[in-house]
């Protein structure tokens, strides 16, 4: 994640982030530390996360900031251009998020659910 991340990107890599562990935007900032209604802010552009901001919420759900940068973002900012490159707009953006998430919500859900517990224990061994 660069100061040249987009914005919209920020605000969907928060949504995207939160919705790997099924929580509402109160358990996100509980776990994250930061106040619920920066993530409400995050989440509709009106504010851009600051970088610690965003790897406090990668930690918060279990998620390597190595990941967010080179696999997470980078997925983001191609569904971006590819929607921009259609003549669609930010709102077909935030669809296909949603899209993602319902996605998740079934069997991508579980998978990642096993895949973050990988995580955890990776980083409890020595």
């Amino acid at each position: 994640m660069s100061e040249h991340t987009h914005p919209e990107d920020l605000k969907l890599l928060v949504r995207f982030l939160r919705s790997l562990r099924d929580w509402g935007q109160t358990e996100l900032a509980a776990a994250a530390g930061v106040d619920s209604s920066s993530i409400s802010h995050y989440e509709t552009g009106k504010t851009v996360p600051p970088r610690r901001t965003v790897e406090r919420i990668a930690a918060a759900v279990g998620v390597p900031m190595s990941l967010v940068d080179a696999c997470l973002l980078p997925a983001i900012v191609a569904a971006r251009a590819a929607t921009a490159s259609s003549g669609s707009d930010s709102e077909d953006l935030t669809q296909a998020a949603a899209e993602l998430d319902q996605a998740l919500s079934g069997m991508g859900r579980s998978a990642m659910a096993a895949f973050l517990a990988t995580l955890d224990e990776e980083e409890r061994e020595p």
